[in-house]
């Protein structure tokens, strides 16, 4: 007998499937639960914060891909052994080195520690997507000559139809992605960061009163320039240990002509992120996403505006992705707010009140269609903690490194360490960069290293940098 338990995302599916196969398991059923290779990290991982251990022994939990092998290996039928991680990394080895005098941008890159195990990763997620030798032609040629159009998405006019098919698929595809209400807007807004810093009070401080989180550099960024437009109240901090973790934000002591509460959901230079949103109490959440947009799932409905700048996880500099509740725009702003910093411009013009960033609204679009062919934003935040355990765990480990952030308050995209002093750290940094490892080095205002490792960062880089550190711990202890 078949059954099948529908609903939408969110409605308690996979937590009516488990309490299932629990009173299974404690009749002494065995069970075997099937789940996508995406979703298998997550699910073993629920299967045992739930089950006692002697109900795990009934239960065999399989991805598809596992499922088949076991088949093979108990039934046969196999007929050709797999090449193993070993074998594939000597036949790109060996394709590299046949091309690599051909090569201009990644010439001198060929020859760096984990190149290979990066292009094995890329071609993987090709696969994965689909993304055939003929496709990345067809991605090509699309610079010069979208879709027979004669022109490059870079030249084209953001009125002509051609453009206003890429801008709509491309929010089509980002609703779909996040799940977006409809009771919200999705905008385009050319700049970064430091626009939106100013575009959030000047469009939302009606009462000239708004509260925020410090947790870190980009909040006090924020935190100076809404000061010129209203009251600031500061409801929380971490700043008496240099940012380190994350203030309560369970009783945020909120006045009652407050506007909005804003937080920095992942702040880049001190690696810390919200694991668990502030309680605002009732007032409107506004929450800078940029260096954790799409790298997990987000529940919109919780925040009246999200904003991003798209240069960490999405596509070129130049550009913020604004999400906001209809409700929040104004038509009664002040005089002094420029036509262009009134989020009412923009979701009236669709997005096209001036000349867009033609070119990272494209981009964007391309990696919101990869996002949703690969799992979406579930998978996604399966790989990224994978790829961050991997790191946070050779820290706990490490005598010579250590984390600069408190455990349950760490970032999965940032990860700020140090080494026994400032000198050490900087030969640190040297001796990474001279392996092919750029860009370790921390922020001034913290010291200490710090890797990053966005959505296109593969597992097998973080574990190429973790490889570099152990080798050199070896050395200097």
């Amino acid at each position: 007998m078949l059954r099948m338990i529908l609903g939408e995302a969110g409605t308690g599916k996979t937590t009516e499937v488990l309490r299932q196969i629990k009173e299974a398991a404690g009749r002494r059923q065995s069970v075997l639960l099937l789940v996508p290779e995406h979703a298998s990290f997550e699910m073993e991982r629920r299967v045992s914060a739930l089950f006692t251990g002697e109900e795990q022994q009934y239960i065999t939990l399989l991805s598809f891909p596992r499922l088949a092998e076991k088949i093979f290996r108990e039934c046969g039928g196999l007929t050709q052994r797999p090449l193993d991680e070993v074998s594939r990394a000597l036949l790109m080895r060996e394709a590299i080195s046949e091309v690599q005098e051909r090569l201009t941008l990644y010439r001198r890159q060929a020859g760096y520690t984990g190149f290979i195990s990066s292009m094995l990763q890329t071609v993987a997620d090709f696969k994965r997507a689909g993304i055939t030798p003929a496709r990345l032609e067809e991605i090509a040629a699309e610079v010069l000559n979208y879709h027979g159009s004669g022109m490059s998405v870079m030249e084209m006019s953001h009125r002509s139809p051609v453009f206003q098919e890429i801008l709509t698929q491309a929010e089509a595809d980002l609703r779909t992605l996040m799940h977006i209400p409809d009771n919200y807007k999705v905008l385009f807004v050319q700049g970064g960061g430091t626009v939106q810093f100013a575009m959030v009070p000047m469009n939302l401080m009606k009462n000239g009163v708004a509260c925020y989180v410090e947790t870190g550099a980009w909040s006090k960024k924020a935190i100076a320039e809404a000061k010129r437009y209203g009251e600031v109240k500061i409801v929380a901090s971490s700043a008496d240990k240099n940012f380190s973790y994350l203030p309560d934000c369970s009783d945020l002591d909120i006045p009652d002509n407050a506007d909005y509460v804003y937080i920095c959901e992942n702040e880049t230079i001190n690696g810390t992120a919200y694991h668990t949103l502030p309680n605002t109490k009732g007032k409107v959440l506004v929450a800078d996403q940029s260096s954790l947009f799409l790298s997990r799932p987000c529940d919109v409905s919780k925040y009246g505006l999200i904003w991003a700048g798209v240069q960490k996880n999405v596509g070129p500099a130049g550009m913020s992705i604004v999400i906001i509740r209809e409700d929040l725009i104004r038509e009664d702003l002040p005089e002094f707010v420029p036509t262009y910093l009134r989020y009412k411009t923009h979701a009236d013009a669709d997005s096209l009140y001036n000349t867009p960033n033609c070119w990272s609204i494209y981009c964007c679009g391309k990696v919101f269609q990869y996002l949703l062919v690969n799992g979406g934003l579930e998978a996604m935040a399966q790989r990224n903690e994978e790829k961050a355990a991997v790191l946070y765990d050779f820290l706990g480990r490490s005598k010579f490194f250590t984390a600069a952030v408190r455990k349950e308050d760490r970032s999965l995209m940032n990860v700020p360490f140090f080494s026994p002093s400032k000198e050490q750290d900087a030969e640190v940094a040297a001796s990474a960069k001279a392996a092919g490892f750029d860009n370790l080095k921390g922020h001034k205002s913290v010291g200490g290293l710090r890797a990053s490792s966005y959505n296109a960062m593969p597992k097998e880089g973080v574990e190429a940098l973790v490889g570099f550190l152990k080798k050199y711990e070896t050395e200097h202890t």
